[in-house]
């Protein structure tokens, strides 16, 4: 890296105090942090902080002393511990949150958390194998001393690519430094794991989904071309993540509501109104309007206009006429929508 990783900036603070609030925020109050190298220069900024620290000496020579070192000093009352390198600092608050809630079902497993089936980091580990790694003397490390407790470990998905992503470059500090910028949005992959819990990899709602997310994309690069201050990552995000409370009573409701458990309320805002909203011919135009209308031009995985979509739900509800009032409501409103955006941006949505 050739920069001192702890106290690189992330956001408003340095890479250490952004991981301690992390923790802080979930409630993990006793927070040890091991020094070495540059030591003096970090406790300048944990004396801020409502944590602890210890000195490993001799951290030249490997990072498992660390580790020994800080589950060394752990109060005899802790019933598990989390292990995190300061260089894997974008792990979210709700995945913390899972693990500790995966931690009562049976007190004895070391949990991983997982994204699309790999174990990252920071595992949680019992108590009861602190005494076992202060006194283990093999080789390889952390990982090869839990490795023989695989056993006893519990794998548990989570939907945080953060686990993942560390900085031993100064290009993936770079990538860290722009993925915090924007990590009120789901990657693309996080949205297809949350999809995952619901839905198999080939449902209609997936493949509605994902023509969505690209027309919202597409609506959204326009506007910005025109001028318009609405943000395209937020909206495909919106896109594939609109129809996940698919299959309950208010599926839009119940939506809403997952994905404010998964500490997404922004988007959660949005997907709330993608199957009724008010709009005035000379509205302005938000990533609501867009996925609004990127829900009525996509027909299960095609792209179908408005006008044909209209003719094809109205026979579908052949015989339903309040049914027929509400579906052509909502479709002209679309209409109005779509007609705002074209008369902005000067482009056709769909031809």
């Amino acid at each position: 890296m050739e920069k001192f990783k702890p106290l690189l900036p992330l956001g408003n603070k340095t890479v250490i105090e952004q991981v301690v609030a992390t923790f802080l925020s979930v409630g993990v109050c006793d927070i040890r942090v091991v020094l070495g190298h540059k030591a003096r220069n970090v406790i300048a900024v944990l004396e801020n902080l409502a944590v602890s620290w210890s000195i490993n000496d001799d951290y030249q020579s490997e990072m498992f002393k660390s580790v020994k070192v800080g589950v060394g000093g752990l109060k005899h009352d802790s019933k598990s511990f989390f292990i995190l390198p300061v260089d894997i600092p974008l792990v979210r608050p709700q995945t913390l949150q899972m693990l500790m809630g995966s931690s009562g079902k049976d007190r004895s497993q070391i949990i991983y958390p997982t994204f699309l089936g790999k174990r990252g980091h920071p595992p949680l580990i019992p108590r009861q194998y602190a005494e076992k790694l202060s006194h283990w003397s093999g080789t390889g490390g952390l990982k090869v001393f839990l490795k023989q407790y695989d056993h006893s470990s519990l794998d548990v998905p989570v939907f945080d690519q953060g686990i993942l992503m560390d900085m031993d470059t100064s290009e993936q500090y770079g990538q860290i430094v722009a993925r915090y910028e924007n990590l009120q949005i789901p990657l693309k992959s996080e949205c297809m794991a949350m999809m995952a819990t619901r839905f198999s990899e080939n449902h209609p709602v997936v493949r509605h989904s994902k023509t969505v997310a690209q027309i919202a994309r597409d609506i959204g690069t326009k506007l910005v071309r025109a001028g318009c201050l609405v943000n395209v990552d937020l909206m495909e995000a919106c896109g594939y993540l609109h129809d996940i409370g698919k299959g309950t009573r208010n599926h839009a409701g119940f939506g809403t509501e997952i994905l404010k458990s998964m500490g997404y309320p922004h988007i959660a805002d949005i997907v709330v109104c993608h199957m009724d909203l008010s709009f005035a011919s000379k509205g302005k135009i938000t990533e609501k309007e867009v996925i609004y209308l990127a829900d009525k031009l996509s027909y299960g995985k095609e792209i179908m206009p408005l006008e044909k979509r209209l003719e094809s739900k109205l026979e579908q509800l052949s015989g339903h006429p309040e049914g027929q009032i509400a579906a052509e409501k909502r479709i002209r409103t679309a209409m109005k929508i779509q007609k705002s955006i074209e008369r902005i941006t000067g482009e056709k949505i769909i031809c």
